[in-house]
């Protein structure tokens, strides 16, 4: 029993060290992200504003038709669409790489012996670029419509969202990262989770407006939910709702828990499953 906690305490001080080992080198990450986006989209004029572009069109499109369907305030309606939008892109990033993160590095892996949490490092990098480009279509939104913004909502409340939003995302993404190397049917079994949490979550509709058909137990047990409010609240009505923040924290709390103890039980593993 000694032999087996040693060995615990052994393997999780190692997992904390690749991890602080990745957050102290982050420009490798950073650099292996920039370049997966720079040949993803070689050759082409635009670059990552595709993304942008087809998030724009998407926005358009369902902003018009859906808009005219529902019942509320259609500038609310197409703000709220478009924020969730360009988040749920995020999301959607952040868990799809991060479930073949590892699996797409295997040639790396196995050559270089770079720590591995860099490699999720390197997916949270690489969507955050992508939404760096993505989210200048929230404020051209919030022009066009004329909607009131706040301060503090913008320079406090965002920020303090976005922070929460992508350290769940990063645990996530961890998380699915090592289990998928030994079970590959979780990379479909996540995709299709987050095409189901498309339509269950407020991304193109409002809770509001079809709040005599879904009951708020269904909204509050969804955890995509509280995680998309923390980034589109801010913006909306200028704060976070504490109901969001406090889930939020417990879901990075016991998810950072839970992650650490897998990727330290199975980090030694990874390359040998690859």
């Amino acid at each position: 029993m000694g032999k087996k906690t040693m060995f615990d305490v052994i393997a999780l001080n190692k997992a904390l060290i690749d991890i602080y080992s990745s957050v102290k080198n982050y420009k490798i990450s950073y650099s292996l992200a920039y370049y997966s986006l720079k040949q993803q989209y070689r050759r082409t004029f635009l670059g990552v504003f595709w993304i942008t572009i087809n998030l724009s069109i998407l926005i358009t499109v369902v902003g018009f038709v859906f808009s005219n369907i529902l019942v509320g305030d259609k500038n609310a309606y197409i703000i709220s669409i478009t924020i969730g939008l360009v988040f749920w892109r995020f999301i959607t990033g952040m868990l799809n790489d991060g479930s073949v993160g590892f699996i797409i590095a295997s040639p790396l892996i196995k050559q270089i012996p770079l720590p591995l949490f860099g490699h999720a490092l390197k997916v949270l990098l690489r969507q955050l670029i992508i939404l760096a480009h993505s989210i200048l279509l929230i404020p051209i939104i919030l022009v066009i419509t004329g909607s009131p913004v706040s301060l503090i909502g913008i320079f406090v409340y965002l920020p303090i969202g976005l922070i929460l939003l992508s350290l769940n995302l990063l645990w996530m993404a961890l998380f699915l990262g090592v289990i998928s190397t030994k079970f590959r049917d979780i990379v479909q079994f996540t995709s299709n989770m987050l095409q189901l949490g498309y339509y269950i979550t407020p991304i193109i509709w409002i809770p509001g407006m079809i709040k005599d058909r879904l009951p708020a137990l269904v909204l509050n047990l969804n955890p995509f939910y509280h995680l998309i409010e923390l980034v589109r609240q801010p913006l909306i009505i200028g704060r976070i709702e504490i109901i969001h923040l406090i889930l939020a924290l417990s879901m990075l709390i016991l998810g950072w828990i839970l992650t650490l103890i897998i990727f330290s039980k199975y980090r030694a593993k990874i390359s040998l499953w690859l």
